[in-house]
């Protein structure tokens, strides 16, 4: 008979950075752990003219999953809506912590020159006046 390995009945000590645990399982945010260490939620509200708040959030395991997250969506609505991107000129998205700090911004803007709104450029801008 072989002998079984022993299994470790002690948890898992947080990491440095994570909140440390209290009472019944929660740390001190109120988070239920269960089975593993409470990730930082960020929120990424967006605002083109109107604010987006973003009340759920997103549990990601550090600010370069908030960077990604926030890059990629930027991308999307971007590709989605062109034409309203255009109407405004600019886009903002802003990550923020479970503590409502802003942690990134990524602000989109445009602004279109004389030829393509179809006004006759200037010597000034570059054109040749002719």
């Amino acid at each position: 008979m072989s002998a079984r390995p022993k299994r470790n009945r002690h948890k898992a000590k947080l990491g440095v950075g994570f909140p440390t645990l209290t009472a019944a399982g929660c740390n001190r945010r109120g988070h239920e752990l269960v089975g593993r260490a409470v990730m930082p939620r960020f929120h990424f509200h967006q605002r083109d003219g109107r604010s987006y708040p973003d009340k759920e959030g997103v549990e990601l395991p550090d600010i370069g999953g908030a960077r990604r997250i926030a890059l990629r969506s930027m991308t999307e609505l971007l590709l989605a809506h062109e034409v309203e991107f255009w109407k405004t000129g600019e886009w903002e998205m802003t990550v923020t912590d479970e503590r409502g700090l802003t942690v990134l911004s990524l602000i989109l803007s445009a602004t279109e020159g004389p030829v393509a709104t179809g006004a006759r450029p200037s010597r000034d801008e570059g054109g040749s006046g002719r």
